[in-house]
């Protein structure tokens, strides 16, 4: 309350977004748990962001997560951190999933693929089934060849899902021939 009074009542002052105690106290938390500083208004509206996006409790368990690591994270680890916390979106039913996945005239079993990894949370690939819906495929015999006209989808399919989608062309009995471009 008072960096809240001192700020108002200065001149270039900064007021701090509205939040209720809760919210408040989590941005303090957070402000604490950074290892350089790091003014309050800013963490409150960070850390506001963060909730409005996914949730109190995501952003409480986040921090946990943070302190269990006993490494107190730059400003910046700390605004990474928080900018990547991304809400869980429901699936519901599966052929709402379909178009962004994959292309319907795909081949069952790569649609099928396509459906598993969209699901599932991928290190360092945000949205799997948007990049699993560049990806051009054909199936030949029990060997599937995938191809992808952009450069950026090839180099996220081949360093963050190609391990999983060689796990998951495994587990239907089908072997991957690459990535090729175009």
């Amino acid at each position: 309350e008072r960096e809240q009074a001192n700020a108002v009542s200065g001149t270039g002052a900064t007021i701090l977004p509205a939040v209720d105690d809760q919210c408040l106290i989590l941005a303090r938390e957070w402000q604490r748990m950074c290892s350089e500083p790091w003014t309050l208004a800013n963490a409150c509206l960070r850390v506001n962001e963060a909730i409005e996006r996914v949730g109190f409790d995501v952003v409480r368990s986040e921090l946990d997560g943070l302190r269990q690591k006993k490494k107190r994270p730059s400003r910046l680890a700390i605004l990474d951190v928080l900018d990547d916390l991304q809400p869980l979106v429901p699936l519901g039913d599966d052929s709402s999933q379909w178009p962004q996945a994959c292309d319907e005239d795909a081949p069952e079993a790569w649609r099928e693929i396509c459906r598993v990894i969209s699901k599932r949370e991928v290190s360092g690939c945000r949205n799997p089934g948007a990049w699993l819906s560049k990806i051009n495929v054909s199936l030949q015999g029990d060997t599937l060849f995938l191809s992808a006209n952009s450069r950026c989808a090839r180099d996220t399919a081949r360093n963050h899902l190609f391990a999983e989608i060689l796990h998951q062309a495994g587990r239907r009995g089908l072997i991957v021939q690459g990535l090729s471009g175009g």
